[in-house]
């Protein structure tokens, strides 16, 4: 009877051991105790610029979530191109490293309401543990409503801060 209580805590033991190497090897090296793979979940305060263009910096946030969903929202004046937008939409990945590919579109509106296209922002984000935040360059294009005929818009430089729960 000791033995089979021996030998249960020693398997049990032994598939903690197990479970648990995997999830301390994901450890940061920066000292937030974040695993690499889920280093972007939470929203971002995002400071954009155009590169192409002289669109004048504008902000967002972008909120990432478990199991690859982004959403995003900006206060980019698009009244003033005679367009409204809706929130964007899409999703993101870890590629390894710090490195985050990601997705999303937005609805484009006539300001009487009726579809006007898509935008489309494709990018890949570095993430710095150390600083614990973000940097990318996106392409930004527009498309028709089916997210098909897409055209170049815009280069973009996004430099991101954590928003911190309670601060």
């Amino acid at each position: 009877m000791k033995i089979k209580k021996i030998m249960f805590t020693c398997v049990v033991a032994a598939l903690m051991t197990a479970f648990l190497i995997p999830v301390n090897a994901q450890i940061q090296d920066g000292g937030n105790n974040v695993s690499r793979a889920d280093a972007l979940l939470g929203t971002w305060k995002v400071r954009v610029a155009g590169t192409l263009t002289t669109l004048p910096p504008l902000d967002e946030f972008m909120t990432f979530s478990a199991g690859g969903g982004v959403v995003e929202s900006n206060n980019f004046p698009f009244v003033q191109i005679g367009l409204a937008a809706g929130p964007g939409h899409g999703t993101w990945r870890y590629a390894g490293g710090n490195r985050f590919p990601f997705t999303f579109i937005k609805f484009l509106f006539t300001p009487q309401g009726e579809p006007a296209g898509t935008l489309k922002v494709t990018s890949v984000i570095n993430y710095s543990a150390a600083r614990d935040t973000l940097s990318s360059q996106a392409t930004v294009v527009t498309c028709d409503t089916n997210v098909n005929n897409c055209m170049p818009l815009e280069i973009t430089q996004g430099h991101a801060t954590r928003i911190v729960a309670g601060q």
